[in-house]
């Protein structure tokens, strides 16, 4: 599948690169120490003020612009290199203490082809909780992967913001080269999980308008780091065709039926899949689509033995998987 970014004819997003640092300078501020007046605000740490690459990351959250599905059918996630950058740091002040967001862009190249770009924000609180899950969980596979020390002391500098900030990237990316640390709950949960579970019990309470944003900021954070055919990114897909179908969206519910099925193996004989399948069928009928290479793989199915008319709705099938903690 094409680029998003070629799409919308935007140039590759740059990666940030920090000077080299003596590692032990990485022993930065601590997040509740008081404001320097060195720096107070926003400190963005991206490379030049490309318009393009701006519509690129915002182009999916402006209400006036036509549905954009955040999914490029990254099927296994073979051949897909992902980085990490930090692309911006903001000091923010509540009553009793004051901490940097950090702004990480999640970019990736499959088979050399840039792909649409995802951010998440997150304090150096959130990291720490990360890193301490990690290490408890896979000790082995932590001992050798630096984590960013806390002091009593320090300041919010430019200057120490930057070197964190690059100490952040270098950390994200080697847990993510470790097979067990990517496929981690733990690292699952530091990106999309919390939105993943609420999305899931708006499901299953029906209020579909409110699951649907927060699927679809999950959907191309999970399908860059776990692949496109994980069980996990099959689920997210099948519950946004639930919740299109259900608000009678039928055109985006037809379109995450696609990649639904592109995603799962071919022999799949799942209720997931064949549920898919039965509800693609009608989505095409209803919009006068081209549907025999479905009613073909249903009768293959009866080829097989598989009764068909016994497999539930995509919708009860979704809910059971949500309601018995099957994702």
């Amino acid at each position: 599948m094409e680029s998003f970014l070629k799409k919308l004819g935007a140039k590759p997003i740059k990666q940030t690169r920090f000077p080299e640092a003596d590692p032990q300078e990485l022993v930065l501020a601590d997040e509740q120490d008081s404001l320097s007046a060195e720096f107070s605000g926003h400190l963005d740490l991206s490379i030049g003020d490309d318009e393009s690459t701006k519509n690129a990351l915002t182009v999916q959250n402006d209400a006036k612009a036509p549905h954009v599905i955040p999914f490029e059918g990254d099927k296994d996630g073979g051949g897909t290199q992902v980085h990490f950058e930090v692309t911006s740091a903001d000091v923010v002040q509540d009553q009793r203490s004051s901490y940097v967001v950090y702004t990480i862009l999640i970019a990736s190249h499959h088979h050399g082809v840039e792909k649409v770009p995802t951010q998440v924000e997150k304090r150096y609180s959130d990291f720490a909780v990360l890193n301490d899950r990690l290490r408890k969980a896979f000790p082995r596979q932590m001992s050798d992967i630096a984590f960013p020390k806390k002091v009593l002391l320090g300041n919010f500098s430019s200057r120490t913001i930057a070197r964190r900030s690059r100490a952040f990237e270098q950390y994200l990316f080697h847990i993510f080269s470790i097979y067990q640390l990517r496929y981690s709950e733990e690292f699952a949960d530091f990106f999309f999980q919390s939105e993943f579970r609420a999305a899931s019990a708006f499901l299953c309470e029906e209020q579909y308008s409110q699951a649907i944003p927060l699927f679809e900021k999950c959907l191309p954070i999970a399908e860059k780091l776990i692949g496109g055919r994980h069980r996990k990114v099959v689920f997210i897909l099948c519950a946004l065709i639930v919740c299109y179908h259900s608000l009678e969206n039928l055109v985006s519910a037809c379109r995450y039926a696609e990649f639904a099925l592109i995603c799962q193996h071919e022999n799949v004989n799942s209720d997931l899949c064949i549920s898919v399948v039965k509800l693609y069928v009608r989505l095409c009928w209803s919009l006068g689509k081209d549907k025999q290479d479905l009613e073909k793989r249903l009768e293959q199915y009866k080829w097989k033995n598989i009764d068909i008319d016994r497999v539930p709705d995509l919708k009860e099938v979704v809910k059971q998987q949500c309601l018995f903690g099957c994702v």
